[in-house]
């Protein structure tokens, strides 16, 4: 996806996101629900507006900071390079938002549905989109999976994501998994994320000890 037609995609996300807020302003009580326990009980409560304004606000953060990173990066060209890539990603994240702030309003208009369950097929496509984007990621000082030892070596840097590419995408499948028992959807969102950030960031500090005693 160009640059151009990102800009126009992310664009829409947002004013999807936003107009959801409009739209379900008027339909909602003074305090809705804004938190959710392991079971997907609400637990925490806030104003509407503010509820409202939140993740649409969030989004377009993620959006500006995102979409110009690559600017700013000293190794611009290794993003540049794989750019319409990235704008995907940028767009996928968007989309996610998006829908975990329809998914909280159908809540609170009374649809009391287990957000955790429901979150976890957008969840699994998520992680398994961030699998193909880490087969194209180059060395960059803001996207992948930087630890001070795949900073330290163009060769970690590639077995690394090459290693993340494959858990990501069997992680997101095992998340897909969870929809189909939702008292434990909360782990199946959980557990393979953090697994898969934890042994990558140990698989990249043995590839970095390996190395070191080659030399």
């Amino acid at each position: 996806m160009k640059n151009r037609l990102a800009i126009g995609v992310l664009v829409f996300f947002l004013l999807l996101s936003f107009g959801l807020s409009l739209a379900a302003a008027p339909l909602l009580p003074d305090r809705v629900a804004s938190h959710w326990d392991e079971n997907g009980i609400a637990n925490g409560f806030q104003p509407k507006m503010a509820f409202l304004l939140t993740l649409p606000l969030i989004s377009l953060g993620v959006a500006l900071l995102l979409f110009f990173l690559p600017f700013m990066d000293p190794l611009k060209e290794n993003l540049q390079n794989i750019r319409p890539f990235y704008n995907w990603f940028i767009a996928g994240v968007l989309l996610f938002m998006d829908y975990i702030h329809f998914l909280s309003i159908l809540y609170n208009l009374g649809f009391k549905i287990n957000l955790f369950a429901f979150m976890l097929p957008a969840f699994a496509l998520l992680m398994i989109g961030i699998g193909f984007f880490l087969e194209r990621v180059k060395t960059n000082w803001f996207i992948g999976i930087r630890t001070p030892w795949t900073m330290s070596s163009p060769t970690i840097w590639e077995k690394t994501h090459r290693l993340g590419a494959t858990l990501f995408k069997w992680g997101g499948l095992i998340v897909l998994a969870g929809f189909f028992i939702p008292q434990y959807a909360v782990w199946f969102l959980m557990v393979p994320l953090l697994g898969v950030a934890f042994f990558l960031v140990l698989y990249s500090y043995l590839l970095f000890r390996n190395e070191q005693k080659t030399h």
